[in-house]
């Protein structure tokens, strides 16, 4: 919240089950936008506070697989104009963490304390890892 000078921010997607849905809510100021990409909270009918839409917040429960299977043009168009911004260098890879495949335990043991920031990726041949990023993995922190 100190980023936005405790406003808040206008959009939050999210994937994340359970507690973290209520404390993306908290997150968001007046009017803003949760985009729900996760499936496991609404397949098992998880209930859902309804006290931080008092600000006028929108909830958006997409399903990425059926939308690929029932709208895939709608897909189509949206990553052909995706592709256009990562190639103007409008948007920027998100950070990620590297793990040889010989680490993969050690992968999973790091995404399941759920304090990584981006992706996670396992690979088996040329990782152009980060030492720094390693370590940090390898810390497990």
């Amino acid at each position: 919240m100190e980023a936005t000078q405790r406003q808040g921010v206008d959009v939050v997607l999210n994937s994340l089950p359970g507690d973290a849905i209520s404390k993306s809510l908290s997150v968001l100021r007046a009017y803003g936008r949760f985009l729900e990409i996760g499936k496991t909270d609404i397949y098992q009918n998880r209930m859902l506070g309804l006290l931080p839409f008092q600000d006028n917040l929108s909830y958006f429960a997409i399903d990425l697989d059926r939308l690929l299977r029932q709208r895939p043009e709608t897909v189509r168009s949206l990553f052909a104009e995706t592709m256009r911004h990562v190639a103007a260098g409008d948007y920027k890879p998100l950070p990620r963490t590297e793990f040889p495949a010989e680490q993969t335990a050690d992968a999973f043991r790091y995404m399941a304390q759920r304090k990584n920031i981006g992706k996670v990726v396992v690979g088996s041949v040329g990782l152009r890892t980060k030492p720094s990023l390693r370590r940090q993995a390898a810390r497990g922190s």
